[in-house]
């Protein structure tokens, strides 16, 4: 399914096969994971704004907007 998605978004359908069935991500995703522990990310979602500004859980597109708005400030 997530190949057949990516070649309607326009993905080599052979770039997309060969990232599914390789490891070439993992040491970044691993970097990802234990930055976010060490920022006390303990849940899903959590977003970061211009690495200002945070929001924990289910947001509104307003209020989603207006943190971005301040973090670019």
């Amino acid at each position: 399914m997530l190949i057949k998605i990516a070649s309607v978004r326009g993905f080599e359908k052979s770039d997309i096969e060969r990232k599914l069935d390789g490891d070439d991500d993992i040491k970044s995703v691993r970097a990802e994971i234990e930055e976010a522990q060490r920022l006390g990310i303990s849940g899903v979602p959590f977003f970061i704004f211009n690495r200002k500004l945070a929001a924990s859980g289910a947001q509104l597109p307003d209020q989603l907007l207006a943190a971005i708005k301040q973090a670019q400030a």
